[in-house]
């Protein structure tokens, strides 16, 4: 841990001076402050491409982002998109283009830290999820929260937000 002036620690309880609730759950919070003899001096990093990968860029974003062994990136279904398909096609072709974005950043569905699902309609909810249940079986499956939310193409039925462990340049 990086100890800075001003922060505010968790400290287990043999160790802490401010409990903040009562009980046998109780959070303890340390606050540590201390002044140091030498300058500080800040530094604006202008150039980030040392600490952060950027895949498949774009003029409005990128497919990928790793930074610091985390992987971030956003998954919708083949594109054009297909509003005659079901929730569950949608879900499958969604899948097979995470998977295949997993792999470019150097992690696999393994690696899933949290997903985000998004329907157009909770409707659907069920049939994603056979989908989804069959593509996470046979592995401890990540963190998860799906919503019903108007996605930005009327013929989108599914969209995912996925953070992943994922190999990094900095390793």
């Amino acid at each position: 841990m990086t100890i800075e002036p001003g922060g505010v620690y968790l400290a287990p309880k043999a160790h802490s001076r401010h409990p903040k609730t009562s009980g046998e759950n109780t959070l303890h919070i340390l606050t540590i402050s201390f002044t140091v003899q030498n300058q500080y001096r800040l530094v604006m990093i202008q150039d980030f491409s040392s600490i952060i990968q950027r895949f498949g860029i774009g003029s409005r974003g990128s497919s990928a982002v790793v930074h610091r062994g985390t992987g971030y990136f956003a998954v919708t279904p083949q594109s054009p998109y297909d509003g005659d398909l079901s929730v569950a096609e949608q879900t499958r072709q969604l899948l097979v283009k995470a998977e295949a974005r997993l792999a470019e950043i150097g992690s696999a569905k393994q690696g899933l830290i949290f997903c985000a699902i998004m329907l157009a309609d909770m409707d659907g909810y069920a049939e994603m999820n056979e989908v989804w249940d069959a593509w996470v079986s046979g592995m401890a499956p990540p963190a998860r929260a799906c919503f019903e939310a108007r996605l930005a193409n009327p013929a989108l039925k599914v969209e995912m937000i996925m953070v992943c462990a994922a190999a990094s340049a900095e390793a």
